[in-house]
């Protein structure tokens, strides 16, 4: 037998050397202590994955009541909005003598100079930028849905520009206007509205708020409908 393999039989007959049991107790003691703290922070994440679907699930719930609110009222401004430019479309042609119908110009003249604007209510959608932010809804269409239908609500030209009309047509003729409504006598209440109606001024404010009226009627009918598809979205997030 040669030495190499002199060697190799010694080393195989020596038995096989163990860790000290210090090392190993302190060994052990590491892995306790690193599955510890795994698992605490497991349960960490845990409870702040559960917080976070907690508020998100309050947010949501708000943010329904206050769609609900939108939806409802842009729902009345939409016909308002259509009666006012029926009425005031029906006005014109009574001017021109094309049309005659079963309503009085009293009231007729009642529905043209009545108004109301949208009031959007954003109290949720606030609440949640002012505290959490948007991140906090985990679903990135509603996120975009929301911030798109804010930013609609605060672009208000169409409602400037056709309260502007408005306006400047209440100035020139409210004040005869309410003279002939306080006129006592129902055939001269309708001579007075006659007289004004064959008014070109008039006419012309008139068919401005015919146009700016209706104009409104179709921004309220798009709102609408953005409010109602973030509706849907935010209840189909909501958990049963």
């Amino acid at each position: 037998m040669n030495a190499a393999a002199e060697q190799q039989e010694v080393r195989q007959k020596q038995p096989a050397r163990r860790l000290p049991a210090k090392l190993l107790w302190a060994l052990g003691e590491i892995g306790i202590v690193t599955v510890g703290i795994l698992i605490a922070f497991s349960l960490d994440q845990w409870w702040d994955n559960r917080s976070l679907a907690r508020q998100e699930q309050a947010h949501l719930r708000a943010l329904a009541s206050d769609f609900q609110q939108n939806v409802d009222s842009l729902k009345k401004l939409i016909v308002l909005e259509q009666q006012v430019a029926a009425s005031s479309h029906e006005l014109l042609l009574r001017a021109q003598a094309r049309q005659s119908g079963s309503e009085t110009l009293s009231q007729l003249f009642s529905r043209v100079f009545n108004s109301a604007r949208y009031e959007p209510v954003m109290g949720a959608y606030e609440a949640l930028v002012n505290s959490a932010g948007l991140t906090l809804i985990q679903d990135d269409s509603l996120r975009g849905a929301l911030a798109q239908f804010a930013a609609r609500v605060n672009d208000q030209y169409a409602e400037r520009w056709s309260n502007e009309l408005y306006f400047t047509f209440a100035r020139e003729f409210a004040g005869k206007i309410v003279l002939a409504f306080e006129t006592t006598s129902d055939a001269d209440r309708e001579r007075e509205f006659q007289e004004l109606l064959h008014d070109p001024r008039f006419q012309g404010h008139l068919a401005m708020r015919y146009s700016g009226e209706r104009d409104m009627a179709r921004e309220y009918d798009g709102l609408l409908q953005q409010a109602e598809a973030v509706l849907s979205q935010v209840r189909k997030q909501i958990d049963d």
